[in-house]
């Protein structure tokens, strides 16, 4: 099959690789960041570098080889760079069809792909799968609020919103409010499903006409609101968050000029509870310890599926980056390896569109590299690679209910392994998820550590410190040895009265 029979799934738009085999090898060596197949002489070796000093020392292999032989071919050979005699090498079709069934997960042949743009753009369709926007109202519910109550503004000159019935200002308020997050969109989404099913329930609204007596009523009726039929009713925080998202609707619809009043000025409590947060779903040490023997593990077993290596680096991920569980999930271009030299970080986009770098210890470096390899990449990033850190089976990076469930699945074999009288420990690893490795790993910095909490703020990339400082509350031995050290001198023995 010629090159143009393949196509570049990661690359935006996908596209065909080049017709001609040296165009296909000289893209594939800039989309990979290292040589696909180069033909070296001692002529070309010396125009690439200052001098032959200069060569030997860039090119210490190609340098050896061109002493005893006219020309040297440096290829891709299973995730390396092999440099051989012209004569014992593969020729460059042999190597770039190795490379191509090799990297599956990016490269596609032609009519595997179920629609395609007409011949001659040399494109192809993005069949990728997008994200798409949680949707805010249900189709009776978008009939339902299809009208407009008697808080309406009916002036233009000061109804800046341009909304004429409570559908359009609802999708106007979550397109402000969101701001592109899908994650706030889906929390906000869920509230006001719930606030509406009330609403309908209690046959009051539309939401433009209500009064501050059925606000007052929704809020006293939260606490006996469940989400669906078979969830608890909601806790203090849960109903703190609904009666916030209330809030903001009318806050916001009161700004814009939608209503004339706001009837939800000073509607409850709905402040802040980060100062009494204390995290508890957390790993203990003895299990924190049987994730990284389990990690180890991996790492010196000589061959393993390709599913199972996706599964430990995804653990590894998690367990030594403390990242939120949809922060490693693939998007727009996020999670990205950082590398310098021996430093390596983590680039993620956490909760408010705020980026934040989390520099990686060595045993997760040793990850990454080791699934790498295997995968048939350098162990070393290119820093103008473009492929997803976890790619998925599809080839495109791994989505956040795929990382919940390899997380899980590594949690399933953990528990299997360890001892049958540990049913404290077996029974921790089959209800913790991802965010019990983020509690352990700031509860390791902040407890274990001492890592004073502005740093480990910054990498845990919580918006107020208060949250951070909460992890030193769930150790109260901490706070007994602190208090032992400070008052452990002896009290001084009073003299006996004289007579």
């Amino acid at each position: 099959m010629l090159p143009s029979g393949w196509i570049d799934t990661l690359a935006e738009p996908p596209r065909r690789l080049p017709d001609s085999v040296n165009d296909a090898i000289e893209y594939l060596s800039g989309v990979l960041g290292t040589p696909v197949y180069q033909i070296w002489t001692p002529a070309t070796l010396a125009r690439r570098h200052a001098s032959m000093n200069a060569a030997k020392t860039a090119q210490p292999d190609v340098f050896r080889l061109l002493l005893d032989a006219p020309e040297v071919v440096q290829f891709w050979h299973a995730g390396a760079v092999v440099a051989l005699a012209r004569d014992e090498a593969p020729d460059p079709e042999q190597t770039l069809s190795r490379l191509l069934r090799t990297l599956s997960f990016r490269f596609r042949p032609v009519q595997t792909q179920k629609a395609a743009h007409p011949p001659g753009d040399g494109s192809v369709r993005d069949t990728r799968r997008r994200a798409t926007p949680v949707p805010v109202l249900a189709e009776a519910d978008r009939q339902w609020l299809a009208r407009t109550g008697r808080l309406f503004n009916t002036d233009h000159s000061t109804n800046t919103l341009s909304a004429t019935d409570d559908a359009t200002a609802l999708v106007a308020f979550m397109a402000d409010r969101t701001r592109g997050s899908p994650h706030t969109r889906r929390a906000y989404a869920t509230e006001l499903r719930r606030f509406i099913a009330w609403c309908r329930s209690q046959d009051v609204g539309p939401l433009s006409g209500l009064s501050r007596e059925n606000l007052l009523a929704y809020h006293q009726a939260l606490p006996g609101i469940t989400a669906h039929a078979m969830a608890k009713t909601l806790g203090p925080s849960s109903c703190a968050r609904a009666l916030a998202v209330v809030k903001s609707l009318y806050q916001f619809w009161s700004r814009t000029g939608y209503l004339r009043v706001n009837p939800a000025v000073r509607l409850g409590d709905t402040s802040s509870r980060n100062t009494t947060f204390e995290p508890k779903r957390f790993l203990t040490d003895r299990a924190t310890h049987a994730v990284d023997r389990w990690i180890a593990g991996w790492l010196h077993e000589k061959s393993t599926s390709p599913t199972r290596n996706r599964r430990a680096l995804v653990l590894a991920l998690y367990r030594y980056t403390g990242a939120r569980c949809a922060e490693l999930a693939s998007e727009k271009g996020f999670p990205k390896l950082l590398v310098s030299g021996t430093d390596w970080s983590l680039e993620l986009m956490g909760k408010g569109q705020r980026m934040r770098r989390i520099p990686l210890p060595t045993r997760c470096i040793q990850c990454i590299q080791r699934y790498r390899e295997s995968r048939g990449l350098p162990a070393v990033p290119s820093p103008i690679e473009d492929m997803p850190l976890i790619p998925a089976k599809c080839g495109h990076g791994l989505g956040r209910s795929g990382l919940y469930r390899e997380v899980k699945a590594a949690f399933e074999e953990i528990a299997d392994g360890l001892p049958q009288n540990d049913v404290a420990g077996r029974l921790a690893f089959h209800a913790a998820s991802t965010h019990w490795l983020r509690h352990s790993y700031i509860h390791h910095l902040v407890v274990k550590h001492g890592v004073p909490l502005p740093a480990a703020q910054a990498l845990a990339g919580h918006a107020s410190v208060q949250t951070t400082a909460s992890y030193a509350r769930t150790d109260q031995s901490q706070l007994r040895k602190f208090v032992n050290e400070s008052f452990c001198d002896e009290l001084p023995v009073s003299n006996p009265p004289t007579a």
